[in-house]
């Protein structure tokens, strides 16, 4: 089984997201000309996806700086 294999069967859905990533990227630098714009259009979509999972992360840990700072205050761990 290869890397790619691997992430896919076993890694969360960032790092699959992630994988096919940079499958993509180094497709594109191969492709045949008539090949890249769906290539691209698929790797577009891929990095939207991860963009969007980032911005769930950011909200995700200002809620655990905020439950962290309001725990200090409370004097509750």
């Amino acid at each position: 089984m290869n890397d790619f294999s691997k992430v896919i069967q076993e890694g969360c859905y960032r790092e699959q997201l992630e994988a096919l990533r940079d499958l993509l990227a180094e497709r594109l630098e191969r492709a045949f000309p008539r090949d890249a714009a769906g290539i691209a259009k698929q790797l577009a979509e891929v990095l939207a996806e991860l963009e969007t999972l980032g911005a769930e992360d950011e909200e995700s840990f200002i809620d655990r700086l905020q439950r962290d700072r309001d725990n200090r205050r409370s004097g509750t761990n």
